[in-house]
């Protein structure tokens, strides 16, 4: 499924990589990777994979479980060792040269120009995204001749066994316009959307065992956190 996804992905975004890597480099040819040629310079289009050393893996799950020593927690898996490919249809390449191993993401659909060296990997000089879409005007969308908001609430802590309902239940009241004089309801008639950014779930809802066992061990396990939204 994962490959399905990504060669799908590569076949969406090429010809708009295309179109980027024409006006950024215009005489410069494009390329597949199984048609490269040594020291001439062209541009590639492919999906990005990152051969990250550090990487987690089942391997750890299953030493926590034997008694074997795991490795120590890591705050970043990125490291110096780290190799870059990019990969298409056809094959797949070393990416060299201005290309950082520690920003680049495994998925990302990139065009890159450069040249092949003798070793067999490629020289990146410059690269790029395929940017953002230009946004559509919408027929159907209402002028709109005044201000709108976004709410934005964090802190919910649902699952706490001292949860108090209450502050929720006022904001929910004050956002449909049930609270508040008329010039509050006036303002908060124009929040058009609600972002709830984080803290949603407590801390009690986290349970420390199943977290570190191997997921294998924790199937048909019914999670604190679902049980939380649920109330």
């Amino acid at each position: 499924v994962s490959t399905q996804s990504t060669g799908a992905r590569l076949a969406a975004m090429r010809p708009m990589l295309e179109a980027v890597a024409r006006n950024k480099w215009v005489d410069v040819p494009q390329v597949q990777l199984n048609d490269l040629q040594q020291n001439k310079t062209c541009v590639i289009i492919g999906t990005v994979f990152k051969q990250m050393q550090l990487k987690p893996n089942i391997l750890r799950e299953l030493s926590e479980n034997v008694n074997l020593p795991p490795k120590p927690e890591r705050k970043r898996y990125t490291h110096q060792t780290d190799v870059v490919y990019l990969e298409d249809e056809t094959q797949r390449i070393s990416l060299v040269g201005v290309i950082d191993t520690h920003e680049t993401i495994t998925g990302t659909v990139i065009c890159a120009k450069g040249r092949e060296t003798v070793g067999g990997k490629f020289e990146v000089e410059e690269w790029s995204y395929c940017g953002l879409p230009a946004q559509l005007n919408s027929e159907l969308a209402e002028p709109v001749s005044e201000d709108r908001y976004v709410a934005i609430i964090s802190g919910i802590s649902l699952g706490d066994p001292q949860y108090d309902p209450m502050p929720l239940q006022l904001f929910v009241d004050l956002v449909t316009g049930q609270l508040g004089s008329l010039k509050d309801q006036t303002f908060y008639s124009k929040v058009v959307r609600l972002i709830v950014a984080g803290d949603s779930l407590s801390k009690h809802t986290r349970d420390a065992t199943s977290a570190k066992q191997a997921k294998y061990l924790t199937t048909k396990t019914k999670a604190a956190s679902i049980s939380a939204a649920q109330e």
